[in-house]
């Protein structure tokens, strides 16, 4: 099993599971304050679990993703070089 697979298997299959029981009607694992803490956190499971509950949940805001889309471009720039988020979200966005 190679890293990614463990990771994904032991921590994102069970965050997914546990998302779809708090969208069929179960309680909440984080408060709204919380999940939007994810979305900027340096983690990247908190941000994976923030788009996660962002992809699944039906009346989903789409502003806020677009400036984490930006934020991951730019991290991603920031390691390998490149276009700005700005730049790089204008081009997806075309």
């Amino acid at each position: 099993m190679t890293s990614f697979h463990a990771r994904k298997t032991i921590l994102i299959h069970p965050a997914e599971r546990a998302i779809q029981q708090e969208l069929s009607g179960g309680s909440p694992r984080l408060t709204d304050q919380q999940l939007s803490a994810c979305a900027i956190s340096l983690w990247e499971f908190d941000r994976i679990y923030y788009y996660l509950v962002q992809e699944r949940t039906p009346s989903r805001n789409t502003e806020p993703l677009v400036e984490s889309l930006a934020q991951e471009f730019e991290r991603v720039r920031a390691v390998d070089g490149g276009a700005s988020a700005e730049e790089a979200v204008q081009a997806a966005v075309r």
